[in-house]
């Protein structure tokens, strides 16, 4: 087997900056939230993302881009409320089936 060294091999560096000249400073406000862009194309303002296919592709059964996040993946999401929302919308469809049934046979 090999032999473990116990000690640590650590040599400590030094490192020296110029303020001011070593670093990069940040510009705010660069980045666009989707909350930003969404305000932005309310009002009018036309943005491209170079990235957009990555964060509006949607699920791979439905192509449709939206910005509709479902209410399962809402942060306020509670059990008993997405039951009741299940509950009322299974009423809604069987609401407008039967209407349907009555107008078209």
């Amino acid at each position: 087997m090999a032999k473990r060294i116990m000690k640590a091999q650590i040599k400590p560096v030094t490192c020296k900056l110029q303020i001011g000249v070593d670093y990069e400073i940040t510009k705010p406000n660069l980045a666009l939230t989707p909350q930003n862009i969404k305000d932005l194309t309310d009002r009018g303002i036309a943005v491209n993302l170079p990235n957009e296919k990555q964060f509006l592709e949607g699920d791979s059964i439905s192509s449709a881009k939206s910005w509709d996040v479902e209410p399962v993946f809402k942060r306020s999401a509670d059990m008993c409320e997405l039951w009741e929302l299940e509950q009322v919308s299974k009423n809604k469809v069987l609401k407008a089936h039967k209407i349907d049934k009555r107008k078209f046979g």
